[in-house]
């Protein structure tokens, strides 16, 4: 999965009453994000089809990166407010079908597209706990959420390539069936931080 959005993170950091805003996005190429009126969040019982695949992809792109299919799974960071008093700010695995394409109607990509989902989330869950847990002890700051951030995206960016190349992207099933199962023991251990759907917020 060579064009795999592997990132979008938008951070609105409320600074002195004012809120500065930074897009980190990291794309090894394809398609740019397009609208975001049908994105969707993830939940653990969406399976991918056709439908979830909307854009088309050039030919010198199927030709320079040699993949049939590209998921736009991104992790959304929203911050509306960080003091030392209070913090409003959402963490949420997404999705955007009108950036996703796929070259075959074939169940092994819709599946290992979905997986890479599922590991958008497992991130954005390991996130919100490092996030809480500043919080709790009362050093959640812009400096150090960002910090946070960083650490935990470069890990998410890492094994979604780990993911990719260990997987031959999905045309190896059994290294996948090991990895994907491994990602949802990790899911089921951090399910207190899962999202419910009043929560979802990708725009």
């Amino acid at each position: 999965m060579n064009l795999k959005i592997i990132g979008l993170i938008i951070y609105l950091i409320a600074v002195n009453q004012e809120l500065e805003t930074s897009i980190l996005t990291k794309r090894k190429g394809g398609l740019a994000l397009a609208n975001t009126n049908n994105v969707i969040c993830w939940s653990k019982g969406l399976r991918f089809d056709s439908n979830h695949f909307r854009a088309t992809p050039t030919d010198s792109m199927l030709t320079y990166y040699d993949t049939q299919a590209d998921a736009a799974a991104y992790i959304y960071i929203n911050v509306l407010k960080m003091d030392k008093s209070s913090t409003d700010y959402s963490i949420t695995a997404c999705f955007n079908p009108d950036s996703s394409w796929i070259t075959k109607d074939l169940e092994m990509l819709y599946s290992h597209e979905k997986y890479h989902f599922d590991i958008a989330e497992l991130y954005a869950r390991k996130i919100r706990k490092s996030v809480d847990s500043l919080k709790n002890i009362g050093t959640l700051e812009s400096e150090v959420f960002n910090k946070v951030i960083s650490d935990k995206h470069e890990k998410y960016e890492n094994f979604s390539k780990f993911f990719d190349l260990r997987t031959m992207h999905g045309s190896a099933i059994i290294p996948q069936e090991n990895i994907v199962k491994k990602v949802h023991s990790m899911l089921d251990e951090l399910k207190v931080y899962e999202l419910d759907t009043t929560q979802c917020n990708c725009e």
